[in-house]
Order: C-alpha cells, then sequence, then structure tokens
C-alpha cells in the first residue's frame, strides 16, 4: 500500500521494519490470505528495498512528483525480482537430472 510521500509504501510509522497492521492483527499490506512465513519476508525486504530506492530518487531528484518516484521506484524493484526469478532462481531449479535426460 502506499504512503503517497516521497514515493514509498507504507511501513508502521514507530517501527519502520514493521507493515502496519490492522485491528485483527493481520498486516495492512501483502498476502494475508494464503501466506507463509518466506513470502512474508521477501515482501518485507522488497518493500523495504523500493523505500530505500524512492529516498534516493527523490534526493537526487527533488523536482519529481510523488507519483514519479513511485513509478521509478516500483520499476526498479520490478526489474530486481524479475532478475532474481529468471537468472537467479530458474537457473539454480532446471539444473536437475531429469531435466538433462529430457533435453538430450
Amino acid at each position: 500500500s502506499r504512503s503517497f510521500k516521497s514515493g514509498k509504501m507504507k511501513v508502521d510509522p514507530s517501527n519502520p521494519d514493521v507493515f502496519p497492521s490492522r485491528p485483527d492483527g493481520t498486516d495492512l499490506i501483502g498476502d494475508n490470505s494464503n501466506s507463509w512465513v518466506g513470502v512474508t519476508v521477501l515482501q518485507k525486504i522488497f518493500v523495504k528495498e523500493h523505500n530505500y530506492v524512492a529516498q534516493k530518487i527523490a534526493d537526487e531528484n527533488p523536482d519529481l512528483s510523488d507519483d514519479e518516484i513511485f513509478g521509478y521506484s516500483r520499476n526498479i524493484i520490478s526489474a530486481l525480482i524479475a532478475k532474481i526469478h529468471t537468472v537467479d532462481w530458474t537457473c539454480e531449479l532446471l539444473k536437475t537430472e531429469q531435466l538433462r535426460v529430457g533435453m538430450e
């Protein structure tokens, strides 16, 4: 969820390492319906990275609007996630004997 301030995502103002939460204790942002701790950790890492990138962009480009900063940050984080998925993770996933046999 967006904060609409400096292109950043919402975090708990009293503890920026924690997502803001609803009265029932569930996180306000992220996947609450069918999640597990690994997904939650990744969400928190990428929200923190988004906010870091947004701050760097805002510092270097003070004339950009909140929407512009958010959009640039989102594109950078999306590219990072795509790189991790296609270059790092998928290549390791495909290093199997079954794939080698199937490709020969």
